[in-house]
């Protein structure tokens, strides 16, 4: 289809509530399928016409809903992959090296610490930061799936950091458990602050007609 046809479905798709970028980009080809067909079957028509049709024989405004929905289920499939990959790429080479180095300093500097409340407090205190940081930084892109990652990771972030702080709280005196939780807890928070800047780039590579 001509880039001047695609254009004005992409304009049809925003002015129908299909707003991100990767969600038009998920759904432009099944639409544009829909409407060259309409084209070939009623060549008497407008290109204006078959989109129309096109648009009712998705079921209108209320089943072109459902495949809307249908279609950002598949981007935050794509999200979800996005954010594992993330986190495992800390376990391979080179950034295992990181995650150690981690671990290797909060071995040392746990035991020079005698108010460790007060590091647990930091802890949700960046937490709050990164989560009104990251959406300042998303809140002018145009983008699905970076968006559905940070409100994803946010849930991950409160729900594997603030749980293992309360257990470290509860079991103080086992450097090595405080340790792990110290060094997972950084982890993560440091995940969470390249995310946008991550799934940004996934997303352009995975929709490159975004780009």
């Amino acid at each position: 289809m001509e880039p001047e046809k695609l254009e004005v479905i992409k304009k049809y798709l925003s002015f129908n509530d299909v707003k991100y970028y990767d969600v038009q980009a998920e759904l432009i080809d099944h639409f544009a399928s829909a409407v060259e067909t309409m084209e070939k079957e009623h060549p008497e028509l407008s290109f204006e016409e078959s989109l129309f049709r096109a648009h009712r024989q998705f079921g209108g405004q209320q089943g072109f809903q459902v495949y809307i929905d249908n279609t950002e289920k598949n981007v935050r499939r794509k999200t979800l992959k996005l954010i594992g990959n993330a986190l495992l790429s800390f376990l391979s080479w080179p950034y295992a090296l990181f995650t150690f180095s981690l671990a290797a300093v909060w071995h040392f500097v746990l035991p020079l610490i005698s108010n460790k409340e007060y590091y647990v407090l930091g802890f949700y205190g960046a937490m709050i930061i990164v989560t009104a940081t990251n959406h300042w930084r998303l809140r002018k892109v145009n983008i699905f799936l970076p968006k559905r990652a940070c409100n994803i990771m946010t849930f991950i972030v409160y729900i594997l950091i603030a749980g293992p702080m309360m257990l470290f709280l509860a079991n103080q005196g086992n450097h090595y458990l405080s340790v792990v939780i110290f060094a997972f807890s950084s982890l993560f928070l440091v995940v969470f602050i390249m995310l946008p800047k991550l799934t940004i780039e996934e997303t352009r590579k995975l929709y490159p007609q975004i780009a």
